[in-house]
């Protein structure tokens, strides 16, 4: 809060950004500045949920309505302002958000890191409750249990394991996890990296392969805490090359310094130090976080469910942003490095427009890096 200009705060209503917001009013003899973006489609609108909690805190509160026009315009500019295939479409409401803001200040306090920190995914009780299924396996039966689960049907294994989603691709998963040693290498492995990487690398030629060697760093490698593995891991990949990327270069983009305050060098270390039980209780995530906070906040005002920070993007490219995909995809878009397979690229846009929802999000990174290829590169490259 230490500045010589007017200091706000993004808060969405959740609980990291109203635990930030609420100890800075508590320090503060004028009202903060708060800063919320809603969204006219109201699946993605926590307006009333920030409202109510600027309400009680009393501090000063900005809503900016968001129409999907707006959103849609921010897309052709994320390959100038992200500077690199950036891959996560919650880069656009960053980006309006932080326009907002610099109208009225020119430091942002965001409240990112919460979720790494404290443990607030749900991927990470998902990945504990398998591996609490797994470590009940003598290890020298897992191979043989990897084999059973194979050629057990789905809905089988859905009851069996409580998986959302009993696809082939998620058993294939769970069986591979039963050949290994439990540990946070190999479930964050599967349960987050390798399985993208494995549907790119379809879109790609014989030629190219593209892979990661996040998992190789020794901080996480042999952690015998399943979960403290899986933190470490978000925390040194996920947070600081998305996340942290995500807002530095959104408010960057309308000179609006930002600052995290969760992230502090004291914070970090000593949640670090902490129990796994002091961040997931009883199937509860961010249980210690949620404890502070409501020392500030009624429960009863933050109890919901969690919503992310995002856009309907997913329907777009069917309706008026279809000129995107089709340019960007076409045969001479498509060869103008020679990385990917069309027909691969082509069978996946044709799917995604006949309702195959589950296509978009490769279909998404592919345009990012189509997108970043003819701002930076193309030009550069013919220049040569």
């Amino acid at each position: 809060m230490v500045s010589d200009v007017p200091v706000g705060v993004f808060l969405s209503g959740g609980y990291d950004s109203s635990l930030v917001t609420a100890i800075l009013q508590q320090n503060n003899t004028q009202k903060n500045k708060n800063f919320y973006y809603w969204f006219e489609d109201q699946k993605y609108n926590e307006a009333t949920h920030a409202k109510k909690v600027s309400d009680h805190l009393g501090t000063d509160h900005h809503e900016y309505y968001c129409t999907a026009q707006e959103a849609k315009d921010i897309i052709p500019t994320l390959p100038y302002y992200y500077d690199e295939p950036f891959g996560d479409s919650s880069a656009i409401p960053t980006l309006l958000v932080s326009k907002f803001a610099r109208k009225h200040v020119t430091v942002a306090l965001s409240a990112d890191g919460g979720d790494e920190i404290f443990a607030g995914y749900a991927k990470y009780t998902g990945v504990l409750n398998i591996a609490n299924k797994i470590a009940k396996v003598p290890e020298s039966l897992r191979n043989s249990v990897a084999i059973i689960l194979n050629k057990t049907p789905h809905v089988v294994l859905k009851n069996i394991l409580g998986l959302k989603d009993a696809s082939n691709e998620n058993v294939r998963k769970v069986a591979r996890y039963f050949k290994y040693s439990i540990n946070a290498v190999q479930i964050m492995d599967e349960a987050n990296y390798s399985s993208p990487l494995e549907r790119i690398n379809k879109f790609l030629k014989t030629d190219h392969y593209l892979q990661t060697d996040y998992f190789d760093i020794g901080i996480w490698k042999n952690n015998t805490d399943i979960l403290k593995g899986m933190l470490a891991a978000d925390y040194k990949s996920y947070m600081a090359n998305d996340i942290l990327t995500k807002v530095d270069r959104a408010t960057m983009s309308v000179s609006l310094e930002g600052r995290e305050p969760l992230l502090d060098q004291t914070i970090v270390e000593w949640v670090a130090t902490l129990p796994s039980d002091f961040k997931i209780n009883n199937d509860t995530k961010k249980y210690l976080l949620k404890k502070i906070t409501h020392k500030f906040i009624p429960k009863e005002i933050m109890e919901r469910p969690k919503m992310g920070f995002g856009i309907p993007v997913i329907n777009w490219f069917r309706q008026d942003l279809k000129y995107l995909f089709e340019f960007y995809f076409s045969e001479d878009a498509i060869n103008w490095h020679g990385y990917f397979n069309e027909h691969e690229i082509k069978q996946a846009v044709k799917e995604y427009n006949n309702g195959a929802n589950e296509k978009f999000v490769l279909l998404w990174y592919m345009l990012m890096f189509q997108m970043w290829y003819e701002k930076w590169m193309r030009q550069e490259i013919s220049k040569a």
